[in-house]
This record gives structure tokens, sequence and C-alpha cells, in this order.
């Protein structure tokens, strides 16, 4: 949350941890520079991930050349077979027209093959609008910037780092244990007390095989009878820390019906208000306050939605009807936060567009990824608060510039009616392998999602800051045999609730529910 509470938003780079921020605020910060500056993104990298500060830095050329005298930081320089490390930092400055004051950044990654070819991404401030820049390597000679531009003001030609690189490889000794939930299970939401909420087939007290919800804790699975036996099945879309579901029930085709269901010290369902003119209630999502996410068929036998967040308040629920933006139609919320922001998607020719509603009512398109369109929508969210303002975290997907959908996360810093959406980062696995989508995310901004691959065949993803994406089966012992095909959420203690099947039963259509906690902690 530093970007937001220092008056600026996340760009979209990130390296452990860290973000770069934007625009420049103007008041000096704790780093000795003006706003978000070059050296201030350097030297708060070098504070959160090697507890070292290199005092009053003037500018980003003087950068190493004082964190090796006043540390003495060893420093490295371009030759051939000589190159900086993720984690280093940079200094950058020189050519015959470029200015006087140079630049700093991070080092995130190498790219450069057997010959000196190839490039070193960087992660900055006070350059490019996302964060993310590079310096060309060719022939083992490093160069940053482009000479055509402005006269050659930005085109440095001298680089030098401090060798400060940390090991990346922070997914090793990530584990988790496998806990099956079993096959008549379909898991939905994950609580901070390791409480799984869902419905099952299981048959109860004489009750039919249809779909009934379900809770799972500390090795106790129990199923819950629907509020009526003429009940044809339930849908449930998550829980919170209190253990309340939304719950959708259906009697018949077009009859339906949204509850919360709580069922921890004893069987509780609410029935939610239905305004007049409005049928079919669906539920998707509810927070901590136990305000209820989704939407209303305006008619039974109507496609046309209108999106909707059930407010808890006192022992009963008031409607607030949230609407799509002019033009487009079919608005869907997915989550609420207590403050009155949702998100959500609406439509437009069959598109779908993810969307966020302030807490005044309109709503907001969420920006796409870079050269891609605005279709995609958003799955997850997660709120900081601090005094009058507010970061949200919101993870899902969107277009990829080669029309793949594309996992990422945004970030919509808040101050009273005053907003900024960022440009998503991309946080999933190359778009050439798949579809991917951010399901789940936590307060470490630890997220999980699911990728379709090219050949069809599903999986699913752990991607942490500073460390990337790995496929989630390679963090499950080898000898359990199981596959995880698809994520639902994680909660604080990094445990997950996913999808698997058994890689001997023959065929991945032979789905469990499956608890994943980790065994020991990486990173």
């Amino acid at each position: 949350s530093w970007c937001s509470e220092n008056g600026g938003y996340r760009l979209g780079a990130s390296f452990h941890d860290v973000y770069a921020c934007g625009p420049p605020t103007g008041p000096a910060d704790p780093f000795d520079t003006a706003g978000f500056q070059c050296v201030e993104l350097s030297e708060r990298f070098m504070w959160v991930v090697n507890g070292q500060v290199v005092p009053f830095v003037p500018d980003g050329r003087d950068f190493v050349s004082l964190g090796h005298s006043e540390l003495n930081i060893p420093v490295g320089s371009p030759a051939p077979g000589s190159l900086p490390a993720p984690g280093d930092i940079v200094s950058l400055w020189g050519g015959s027209k470029a200015n006087q004051y140079g630049h700093t950044a991070v080092v995130t990654s190498v790219d450069v093959d057997g010959n000196g070819d190839g490039s070193i991404q960087l992660m900055e401030e006070n350059g490019n609008s996302n964060g993310w820049d590079e310096i060309e390597v060719s022939n083992w000679r490093e160069t940053y910037g482009d000479p055509n531009y402005g006269g050659g003001i930005f085109y440095y030609t001298h680089v030098d780092w401090l060798e400060l690189a940390q090991s990346s490889s922070g997914q090793a000794g990530l584990e988790y244990a496998v806990t099956d939930l079993g096959p008549e299970a379909s898991a939905s939401g994950l609580n901070d007390s390791a409480t799984v909420g869902g419905v099952t087939r299981q048959s109860i007290e004489r009750i039919s095989s249809s779909p009934k919800p379900f809770l799972y804790h500390q090795g106790r699975l129990d199923v819950v009878a629907n509020p009526r036996r003429d009940a044809t099945g339930a849908v449930v879309n998550g829980i919170n820390n209190s253990g309340a579901m939304p719950v959708s029930v259906a009697y018949g085709r077009y009859n339906h019906a949204a509850f919360t269901l709580t069922s921890i010290g004893g069987t509780a369902w609410h029935q939610l208000p239905k305004p007049e003119g409005f049928e079919v209630p669906m539920t998707a999502g509810i927070n901590s306050r136990g305000d209820v996410a989704g939407w209303f068929a305006q008619t039974k036998h109507s496609r046309t939605s209108v999106g909707a967040v059930w407010v808890h308040q006192g022992r009963g629920y008031w409607t607030r009807l949230l609407y799509a933006n002019r033009y487009f139609a079919n608005p869907k919320v997915y989550h609420s936060d207590t403050q009155g922001d949702a998100i959500g998607t609406e439509t437009l020719r069959g598109q779908i567009y993810a969307v966020y509603w302030a807490p005044w009512g309109k709503a907001y398109r969420l920006p796409p990824l870079a050269g891609g369109d605005e279709l995609g929508s958003p799955n997850a969210l997660q709120v900081q608060i601090k005094g009058k303002n507010r970061l949200l975290t919101v993870t899902g997907r969107s277009v990829s510039d080669n029309g793949m959908m594309q996992a990422c996360e945004w970030q919509i810093s808040i101050s009273g009616h005053s907003f900024h959406i960022s440009v998503p980062t991309a946080v999933g696995p190359a778009p050439s392998t798949g579809s991917s989508a951010g399901m789940g995310l936590n307060s470490s901004d630890w997220i999980v999602g699911d990728v379709k691959q090219s050949d069809g065949a599903k999986r699913a993803f752990l991607w942490r800051p500073g460390y990337g994406e790995v496929d989630l089966d390679s963090l499950l012992d080898p000898s359990s045999g199981w596959r995880v095909v698809s994520v639902r959420g994680i909660n604080t203690a990094d445990q997950i609730v996913a999808e698997g099947y058994q890689a001997g039963s023959g065929s991945s259509k032979h789905l469990h529910s499956l608890l994943l906690t980790p065994t020991t902690k990486g990173g």
C-alpha cells in the first residue's frame, strides 16, 4: 500500500514484493527523494529486500557509486560474461547528449545469449508508464534508451550495478499437503479458519442426492439440507470468516431464491429480499460484513440481468441495484467490499467487459493489458483501508495483445470521490501457453488461477510477487498422485481450495475437491 499511502498508484511493475509507483508526488519522502522518482524505488527496494539504505543520493547516476563507498557493496560493470543478476540495482548515465542526472532501476530478469546479445529487464520509476523497461545488450555492450528520442537526452551508454542479487528461487522449499474432500463435494470458497464451503450430492436423512450445501472444518464435512424439500439444487459461491455462505436455491427450472446460510453453532437460513419486478436472484460472493454480491434476471424467461448487492444491516438486508454503462447491458456483480465498492461484468454485443462500481453507483470499465481490448472479467477482490483512503486489489483476466485471455491484477487507489485504476499486471503463464485467469488472491497478494492450455488440458498455478508463476502440481509431493486442474480461492494462511484428480484414475473427469495446506513456507 506504499504507493497509495503516499498519494500515488501502482504502475504495474513489481519484483520481490516491491511495486513501482507514480506519478511524482512532490513532497519529500523517507528516502531523501522528491516523490516517486527513480532513486525512490531503488532506495525502497534496498530497504525492503536487503535492509540497507544509501543515504542522500542526489540522482540516479550516483546510486551505485555511493552504495559502494558508503556500504562497501561490490560493483559490477559490463564485460564479456559479466551481467547483473535479478535483484541488483543499476545506475545508468553518459552519452554525448544525455542529461547529467542519469537513471537508476532494479534488475528483474536477464535474457542474454552466449554471444552477449539480448536484454536485461528493469523495474523503474519516472520512466515508462507501466514501470517496466530494459537495457539492450549487444556483443556484451549495454545501453539504455532510444538515441533518437529527444535528441538522446535519455540515452545512456554507461552501466554499472550494485551486486545485491538475492536468490529468486523462492518456490523451492514451498510444498503443499493435500486433503481430499471427496468426489461428490464441489468446493467454492475457503475462509481464514480453513473452513471450506460448497455443494455436495451426498444424501442425508432420506433427502435426494440433489446438490446441497456443505461445510468442511477440522476433518469433518457437514451436509446441510436445503430450506425446502422440493428444492432441486443449490449453488454456493464463497464463504466469509463468520462461516456465512451465499446460496442460490432452485425450485424447478425458473423458480429461484437467494439466501445466506450459517452452519457454525446451528444452521440458519436467511432469505434475501427480492424487489418488486425482479426475478431469479443469483448470488456470487460474500464479504466480511455479510453483504452478498449477485444479480437478478428481470423476468423468469429473460436473459437480461441487473446487478445487485444485498447489504447486511442489523438483522436484515436491503438491496442495492447496480446498472451497466450506457449502451452496455447485463451487469453482474461478483464481489463487493464494506465501503460500497464492487466488481463484476457488463456486456456489449455478447462480449464481456470487466467493471468496477464506485460507491456512488457508477460503473467504470477496468483497463486492458497493454495492446489488448477491454474484454475480460474480475474474479476476486481484496481491500486495504488506511484512514480515508483504500486500495483495492483485483484479480481476474484480460485480453492480451495476441488475443488470448491472460490472468492479471488491477490496483484501484481510492480517496473520497477520487480514484485511479492501474493498467493491469500480467500474473499468470505466458499467453502462448493458453488462456488463463486469476481466480483468488489473499492479503499477501498471492494469486491462484486456472490455465486452459492450447492442447485443451487444464492446470492451475500459483503466482507470488517477486517469484512469478509456478504450476501447482510442482508444489505437491509427487508420490501423492494428485493433479490439480482448477482453483477457487486462497486464504491468509496460504491454503488453497482446488479441484483435482488422481493420476491413476484414468480420467481427469473424476474430480475431487481438495484443500491444499503449505507444509513449509517459501520466501
